[in-house]
C-alpha cells in the first residue's frame, strides 16, 4: 500500500515541479531580465504551491523549482554586483522564502551572497544579518554561520544554536539534534524491535502541544509508550531553542529533539505537525496526521495496538 503511495506521490510531485517550471519559463519575457517581474511570478506560484494540498516534498520541490528559474534568469550570483539596492532586496526576499522551506544550502548560501553584496553597498540591517545566519544554521553550515556571526559581532540570542562536535556520519541510519548540557549533540536514532510510535512535533505548534499534553497527562497512555514513543521536529528555522528547553524540562519523559537532516528520516514522508508514525520491528504498519483540541486518544490506542502496544492488561 504504501509503496503505491509513494510511486503516486512522485508522479504528482513531477507535474507540479513541470508545472511551476513551464508556467514561469513560458510566461517570462525572452528578452532583458528584470528583477521585479520576475519576483513576482516566483512570488505568485510560491502562494499558489502553498495554498493547495500538497505534501511537504511536493512543496519543497514547487517552491526550489520556482526559485531555481528565478536564480537562472537573474544570473545568479554572477550579475550581482551590477544589480540595485531594491533588486537585491526582491532577491533576498526569494532566497530568504525559498530557504524557509526547504533548509537548503544552495538557498542559505544565496542569502549569504546576496547579504554580502547588500553590506558592500552599505544597506544591509540587523533583521538580514539574523535571517542569513539561522538560514545557515538550518541547512547544518555551522561553519559559514559562525563566520557570518564573528563578520558583523553579531549577538544571537541564543548562542547553542550551534552545534558542537563533529557533523560526520558514515552510518546509514537517520541522525538527529538532541540538546545536551545547554549544547545540541548530533546522534544516531535507530527504530528498536517491537511496537514503536514516531511522533513528529513541533514545541510552538498548538496541535502538537495538544498532543503530547493528551498523552502525558493519560497515566495509562503514559505508561504503555514508556521508550516506545519518539518526538522529533522537522529540520528548521530556529531563531532560539529555548522553546525546545521548555518542552524537555516539562515533559521529562517524553524529550523532543530535531532531525539533523530530514532527508535521512527516510521512514517519515510527511513533516505536518503533529503526525504519528507507528511502527512494527521497524516496519511502518500506519499513520496519522493531526490532533484537535478535542483529542484522538482512541485513535492513537487503537494505532498503538495493531503494532503490538497495548493500553489494557
Amino acid at each position: 500500500m504504501y509503496a503505491n503511495e509513494k510511486f503516486k506521490r512522485k508522479i504528482q510531485l513531477a507535474f507540479h515541479v513541470l508545472c511551476a517550471f513551464f508556467f514561469i519559463v513560458c510566461s517570462a519575457a525572452v528578452s532583458a531580465v528584470e528583477i521585479k517581474s520576475e519576483y513576482q511570478r516566483f512570488s505568485i506560484i510560491t502562494k499558489n504551491l502553498v495554498r493547495q494540498s500538497l505534501s511537504d516534498e511536493q512543496l519543497i520541490a514547487g517552491v526550489s523549482a520556482a526559485y531555481t528559474v528565478l536564480r537562472a534568469r537573474a544570473d545568479l550570483p554572477g550579475a550581482l554586483p551590477k544589480l540595485t539596492h531594491s533588486e537585491l532586496l526582491l532577491l533576498f526576499n526569494a532566497a530568504d522564502e525559498a530557504a524557509f522551506y526547504s533548509s537548503s544550502v544552495m538557498h542559505a548560501n544565496d542569502m549569504l551572497a546576496i547579504a554580502t553584496e547588500l553590506a558592500r553597498k552599505g544597506s544591509l540591517d540587523d533583521s538580514q544579518i539574523e535571517k542569513v545566519y539561522s538560514s545557515l544554521i538550518a541547512a547544518r553550515d555551522y561553519k559559514s554561520a559562525g563566520a557570518w556571526r564573528n563578520l558583523h559581532h553579531t549577538v544571537i540570542r541564543d548562542a547553542t544554536l550551534e552545534m558542537y562536535g563533529s557533523t560526520a556520519n558514515s552510518s546509514t541510519e537517520p541522525t538527529e539534534l538532541v540538546l545536551a548540557g545547554g549544547h545540541l549533540k548530533r546522534i544516531e536514532f535507530r527504530l528498536p524491535e517491537g511496537g514503536f510510535v514516531v511522533a513528529v512535533g513541533n514545541p510552538q505548534c498548538h496541535f502538537t502541544q495538544y498532543a503530547v499534553e493528551d498523552i502525558m497527562g493519560d497515566p495509562v497512555l503514559k505508561k504503555a509508550l514508556a521508550g516506545r514513543m519518539k518526538w522529533i521536529s522537522p529540520q528548521q528555522r530556529n531563531e532560539s531553542l529555548v522553546p525546545f528547553h521548555d518542552w524537555n524540562r516539562r515533559y521529562l519523559d517524553a524529550p523532543i529533539s530535531q532531525a539533523y537532516l530530514t532527508s535521512e528520516w527516510k521512514m517519515i514522508d510527511e513533516w505536518q505537525t503533529p503526525t504519528f508514525y507507528f511502527f512494527e520491528d521497524g516496519v511502518l504498519k500506519s499513520k496519522f496526521a493531526g490532533w484537535p483540541r478535542e483529542g484522538r486518544k482512541e485513535l492513537l490506542r487503537d494505532s498503538m495496538s495493531h503494532v503490538g502496544i497495548r493500553t489494557a492488561p
